[in-house]
């Protein structure tokens, strides 16, 4: 999970990010006293547990299945126009990490996400004319307040121009609130934005 970007900062050009956090068999020892149990590794594999993650480092994460392997620092622009000469400074992708997991690891996760578009939870993607790729999430976060709901996606499928991720606070599941939300801009995007 480290290599994917999980509980570190990934550098983006904001105040304020926040690196998520990452349980270990220490800190389990250290912070519980308790011992690391195999299902522990368990949990953490699916995000659950004392995994936090930021709605960043899970469109990072989305990202790198999107592109076979490859983790981007993310910007929030790609040039810069000098507003008195019109002179303009292209922003280069920075890479972070190359090649994190094995390409058939990765390819099957692909496909995983574009299975969840054909036949699971994130059916509502398949009504667009592009073929996506998609993954719905719950946070459990509370015992008396509603679930947070999750949602990440990229497309089209074949070549990846664009990811999301949304986060609704209190939204239930993901499928019910942040699916439609995340079909609503990708809508939007293909109509004004797919090359």
């Amino acid at each position: 999970m480290r290599k994917f970007g999980i509980s570190e900062k990934l550098g983006i050009e904001i105040p304020g990010e926040k690196e998520g956090f990452l349980p270990s068999k220490k800190w389990k020892k250290d912070t519980k006293g308790e011992i690391w149990y195999i299902g522990d590794t368990y949990n953490i594999s699916i995000g659950q547990g004392d995994v936090l993650v930021t709605p960043l480092q899970i469109n990072s994460m989305t990202n790198i299945i999107a592109n076979e392997g490859t983790l981007y620092k993310p910007h929030l622009l790609n040039k810069i126009i000098d507003p008195q000469s019109k002179e303009e400074t292209k922003i280069d992708p920075t890479i972070i990490r190359k090649d994190i997991a094995e390409l058939d690891n990765i390819r099957t996760v692909k496909w995983g996400m574009r299975d969840c578009v054909d036949y699971g939870s994130c059916r509502r993607l398949s009504l667009l004319p592009f073929n996506t790729g998609a993954k719905t999430g719950t946070a459990q976060w509370s015992s008396t307040k509603d679930d947070h709901a999750w949602f990440t996606a990229f497309a089209p499928f074949e070549n990846s121009q664009i990811s999301i991720t949304i986060l609704i606070e209190e939204g239930i599941g993901g499928s019910e609130t942040a699916a439609p939300v995340a079909y609503d801009f990708l809508k939007w995007w293909g109509e004004n934005y797919l090359k």
